[in-house]
């Protein structure tokens, strides 16, 4: 694969986003990183790191374990071009991309432009999105009262994600990162979590779980925890952000399909943060695996159905708002035989 794989990174000020660059660019990991600031950072790079380049323009910096260091301003596209022209011209490579989001809450602006953008498309790879969490103040991040007109950042954050990466856990009892945990799979059941305690040098950062990951790749196949699906009491945290979890048995049908992601999106065009799932659609021998993040959306038939079990579709929607009532009614639509097919969910009140 030639292209460079590219991890988006989110998370509150705080929550140790600085720490972990930090040591990316510091550590002998023996990979090739560039570590991007956008125009949006807040991030400072340790100045005892990076000579303190004049910043009015982009920087590419290299350091010492052969990584790079770029704060990038106006266009991002022209950016990234100039990030990879640069490597080249030095007759190096990029192993992987760390792009730096703070105070943004949600990734997509920056995450579209590697579906929509044709440069992008052809010479970089959306990995993964990366959430720093403080396991120390999530849960009062994640309850934090906010004006009806106004999004919980914490939440709209973890439910963005691929994978999480707890940080201060060393602050917390057990009991207090089990509740982290909890919380965790109930607003996102398909980000992996990793926990993490940025301050023991002693243990390298583990780039093998945060860099070329193919967490975002269509031929990964639903890695959710499967017992989420099983869960049958409505979770009430969080009513404005919920992770709804569906299995449906019977086969769909393709065009019906369309049509429901289309009407999905044109209803919930910002509030419809992740949608992940395997599909049985009819006239499709293999497993139909299907991945959106906003309105940006990818499908593709990837992998044959294990001939031991049932052909099982599961599909988790994640969003704000969202009528699940009337998401569930529009997916019953999809079967190739609606009457036959049977639908089951997270969320108890939705049975039908």
């Amino acid at each position: 694969d030639a292209k460079v794989p590219v991890t988006v990174i989110t998370g509150f000020l705080g929550s140790g986003k600085t720490t972990l660059l930090n040591r990316i660019l510091r550590e002998q990991h023996g990979k090739r990183i560039a570590v991007i600031e956008n125009e949006f950072g807040e991030v400072g790079i340790d100045s005892d790191l990076v000579e303190q380049a004049e910043r009015t323009t982009e920087t590419v910096v290299e350091m010492n374990n052969g990584c790079i260091c770029c704060t990038l301003r106006g266009d991002f596209i022209e950016g990234m071009k100039k990030v990879l022209t640069d490597v080249r011209a030095r007759g190096s490579r990029l192993d992987s991309v760390l792009i730096e989001t703070t105070g943004m809450a949600d990734p997509s602006p920056i995450a579209s432009t590697f579906f929509l953008d044709q440069y992008m498309r052809e010479n970089y790879r959306l990995d993964s999105i990366l959430g720093v969490c403080d396991a120390k103040h999530l849960l009062s991040q994640l309850e934090a009262v906010r004006e009806k007109s106004c999004v919980n950042e914490a939440s709209e954050q973890v439910a963005f994600s691929d994978r999480l990466l707890l940080t201060k856990t060393d602050l917390c009892t057990e009991l207090e990162i089990g509740s982290v945990l909890q919380r965790l799979k109930n607003v996102n059941p398909f980000a992996k979590v990793l926990p993490m305690n940025l301050k023991d040098l002693e243990t390298p950062v583990p780039v093998e779980e945060l860099c070329d990951v193919r967490a975002f790749s269509l031929d990964k196949a639903l890695e959710f925890d499967s017992t989420f699906l099983d869960d049958q009491d409505d979770h009430v945290h969080d009513p404005s952000i919920q992770a709804f979890g569906v299995k449906l048995q019977g086969a769909l049908n393709q065009a019906r399909l369309n049509t429901f992601f289309t009407e999905v999106l044109k209803r919930y065009p910002k509030e419809m943060y992740r949608m992940k799932g395997i599909l049985d659609v009819k006239g499709i021998e293999e497993r139909y695996i299907f991945h959106a993040v906003n309105c940006h959306f990818g499908g593709m038939p990837q992998g044959a159905w294990s001939p031991e079990g049932p052909r099982e579709s599961r599909a988790v929607f994640i969003g704000r708002g969202i009528d699940h009532t009337w998401l569930a009614g529009q997916l019953r639509l999809c079967f190739e035989e609606p009457w036959s097919g049977t639908i089951s969910s997270n969320l108890k009140s939705i049975h039908a």
